[in-house]
């Protein structure tokens, strides 16, 4: 089992590498000189960091739960607090991920995670939940799911730089009951959509520093 817990600091795998000529801020005329700090694959850790933090979400009713797991990129405290307010910083991020279904627990703010959900280890009411006639029927739909490929594309700037901004999102799985008042219960979390493959395929930006 394996805990995943609010603000918990991860590392994604970066492929971008290069950053082109022309970028989301165009050229700068040579006469201008360029005061902000440019952000790369290279370098990008120096400044920033990716967090798992808890999100939620709302009945009809207005009744609050705990919805799934968002990463979020956002600045390093240091940095923060240096961030310059009168200019304009921005990065652009793109991510790509699949999701796979493992079994889970929240509670009292940790996600405790233990194997993948198949058609094997699938109980009736967990076939139910996704109205499969059998474990084959749940394979198909959770290679399915799988196979499709997630895609964000943000620009993050200032306040998202300061209070985190989501680059990938990961939602618990309830079961699913006649009584939908009850599905949404923390209590009822049997499962966790999270992912084997979260990739940042593309980073890069400028950001504007206060001096020290």
């Amino acid at each position: 089992m394996k805990q995943i817990i609010n603000e918990q600091i991860i590392v994604p795998k970066i492929t971008a590498s290069v950053l082109p000529d022309r970028s989301l801020f165009g050229k700068k005329k040579e006469e201008e000189k360029d005061t902000g700090i440019r952000i790369t694959a290279a370098n990008w850790s120096e400044y920033l960091k990716v967090i798992q933090r808890v999100y939620t979400d709302s009945t009809n009713d207005l009744k609050s739960y705990n919805r799934g797991i968002n990463y979020l990129m956002m600045l390093k405290d240091e940095f923060a607090s240096r961030l310059d307010p009168g200019k304009e910083s921005a990065l652009e991020v793109n991510t790509k991920y699949s999701q796979t279904l493992s079994y889970a627990e929240y509670r009292n703010g940790k996600l405790n995670v233990g194997e993948k959900v198949t058609g094997d280890n699938a109980s009736e009411r967990v076939l139910m939940t996704f109205r499969c006639a059998n474990g084959k029927d749940l394979d198909q739909y959770l290679q399915k799911v799988a196979a499709d490929m997630e895609k964000e594309e943000v620009v993050i700037r200032n306040m998202g730089l300061v209070n985190g901004s989501a680059i990938g999102w990961f939602g618990f799985q309830r079961y699913k009951d006649a009584d939908e008042s009850v599905m949404w219960k923390d209590e009822n979390i049997f499962g966790w959509w999270g992912t084997d493959d979260f990739v940042i395929t593309k980073l890069e930006g400028v950001l504007y520093l206060k001096e020290q």
